[in-house]
């Protein structure tokens, strides 16, 4: 997924993915072919 995100902006690199948790899910917004914005739709439950 942050290799997907970083090809349309790569503001999504290494910082990015060590952020995330596994499992996690986003919702990417294009215009066209146009990259948009991302969403995180998830938050891991506070453990």
């Amino acid at each position: 997924m942050t290799i997907i995100l970083n090809y349309f902006d790569g503001s999504h690199g290494y910082e990015f993915w060590a952020q995330t948790s596994k499992p996690d899910i986003y919702k990417l917004e294009f215009d066209g072919e146009r990259f948009v914005q991302v969403e995180r739709l998830w938050t891991p439950p506070d453990r």
